[in-house]
C-alpha cells in the first residue's frame, strides 16, 4: 500500500510536508535556504532531484500518469529501457550538439511551467502502453505498412504506434518498436535539456535575488521554523498510539474502580449478618429487608444485576496526561538525529553516484 496518494510531480517538488511523512525533504525551496547556510553541496544536491522529476516528464508514462512497476503483467516503459541502452552503449554529447546547432535554453519564469510545457509536448506527442485506448491524442494521421500483418501509425509525421493484425478487422497496439522508440529519443532529448538548463538559470536567477533582497531570506527562514515545527507535530503524531494506549490504561482504571464500588454495594445489600454489621456496613441489617429481598422473582434479581454492573459515564478530563516539556526536548534531539542521518544518506547516495558516473565516463 502506498503511504500517501500519488502527486502531481511540480506539486512534490514544492510540499516539504509530504516529503518529510518519507523520511526527506528535497523540494525547491528547501534547496534554496541551504544555499544561504553553508550547505551548498545539499543545495546542488537538491537541484539534482529537481531536474530529475523534470526529466521524467519526457517519458510519456509518467507524462500519462500511467504507473509502470514492470512487473507482470505489466509492461514497464518500453521508452526508459531504450534510452538506458542507449546511454550505456554510446557515449553522446547532446548538448554540445544543440550549442553547434545555435539552440538555446528555454527562458522560465516559474519552474512549474516548465514542468507543465514539456509534460503536455510529450502527453500530445506520444502513447503510454497503457493509454494506447481511450486517448484523443496523439491523432492517428496515415499508417505505413512494414509486413504481411504489420503496420507503423504515425502522427506529426513521426510513428508512435506498431498495429498487428490478429485476425478479421481486429488488431493490437503497441509501442514497442524500435522506429518508434528511436523517433521519440531524438525528438525528446533535446526539449528535455532545453527545459532543463532553463531550471537551472532559473534556480540561480532566485538565489541571487536573495543575496540583494534580505526581505527574501528573512521569509525563508520564517517558513523553515515553521517546517520545524510541522516536523514536531509529525513526530508526535506517530507516537500518538502510545498517547491513546495511556489514555485507555486510564480509563480502564476508572471502569475498574466503578465496577469495584457497585459489587462492594451489592455485597452489602446481599449479604447481610444478624448479630455484627456487614463487611462494608457500619450498621446492622435489618432481618425484615432480608426477608423482602428473598421474595424476589429470579426475573426480577438478573434486572437488578444488570444495573449495578452498567458502567456510568466518568470525566476522564481530570486523569488525562499532560505532556512534560522535558519530553518535548527530547523529541526534538531525536528530530535533529534523524536529520543528520538523513542528510548522511543523502551524502552517501551522492558519493555512490557520482562512483557510478566515473565509472561510465572511464
Amino acid at each position: 500500500a502506498l503511504i500517501t496518494k500519488p502527486m502531481i510531480s511540480f506539486l512534490w517538488a514544492k510540499d516539504e510536508i509530504a516529503q518529510i511523512k518519507h523520511g526527506l525533504n528535497r523540494t525547491w525551496q528547501k534547496g534554496i535556504r541551504s544555499y544561504f547556510q553553508e550547505q551548498k553541496e545539499t543545495s546542488l544536491l537538491v537541484l539534482g532531484h529537481i531536474l530529475h522529476l523534470l526529466q521524467d516528464l519526457g517519458v510519456p508514462e509518467h507524462a500519462r500518469g500511467d504507473a509502470h512497476p514492470g512487473t507482470p503483467p505489466d509492461p514497464g516503459s518500453y521508452y526508459e529501457e531504450y534510452a538506458k541502452k542507449i546511454f550505456l552503449q554510446y557515449r553522446t554529447n547532446f548538448a554540445q550538439e544543440l550549442i553547434e546547432n545555435q539552440e538555446k535554453p528555454y527562458f522560465v519564469n516559474n519552474y512549474e511551467t516548465a514542468f507543465k510545457q514539456l509534460a503536455e509536448f510529450t502527453a500530445n506527442r506520444w502513447f503510454s502502453e497503457d493509454t494506447i485506448k481511450g486517448w484523443e491524442v496523439p491523432i492517428k494521421e496515415s499508417k505505413q505498412t512494414i509486413g504481411p500483418e504489420e503496420a507503423l501509425v504515425f502522427s506529426r509525421n513521426i510513428p508512435v504506434l506498431l498495429e498487428k493484425r490478429v485476425g478479421v478487422n481486429k488488431f493490437i497496439y503497441t509501442t514497442n518498436h524500435p522506429a518508434i522508440l528511436e523517433s521519440w529519443f531524438k525528438t525528446i532529448v533535446p526539449e528535455i535539456i532545453k527545459y532543463g538548463a532553463g531550471v537551472v538559470d532559473l534556480y540561480f536567477r532566485e538565489i541571487k535575488e536573495r543575496e540583494q533582497e534580505l526581505a527574501l531570506r528573512v521569509y525563508d527562514l520564517d517558513q523553515e521554523r515553521k517546517v520545524k515545527l510541522s516536523q514536531i507535530a509529525l513526530f508526535l503524531e506517530k507516537l500518538n498510539p502510545f498517547y491513546q494506549a495511556k489514555i485507555a490504561f486510564w480509563k480502564g482504571v476508572g471502569r475498574f474502580a466503578t465496577i469495584r464500588e457497585k459489587t462492594r454495594a451489592f455485597l452489602t445489600e446481599k449479604r447481610p449478618s444478624l448479630s455484627q454489621p456487614t463487611l462494608f456496613s457500619s450498621a446492622p441489617t435489618q432481618i425484615e429487608e432480608t426477608k423482602e429481598e428473598e421474595t424476589k422473582t429470579p426475573k426480577e434479581e438478573k434486572k437488578e444485576e444488570q444495573k449495578i454492573t452498567q458502567t456510568q459515564p466518568i470525566n476522564y478530563q481530570e486523569k488525562k496526561p499532560k505532556i512534560d516539556p522535558e519530553i518535548i526536548l527530547q523529541l526534538v534531539s531525536l528530530l535533529q538525529e534523524k536529520e543528520k542521518e538523513v542528510k548522511k544518506q543523502e551524502q552517501e547516495e551522492e558519493q555512490e553516484e557520482m562512483a557510478e558516473a566515473k565509472e561510465k565516463a572511464e
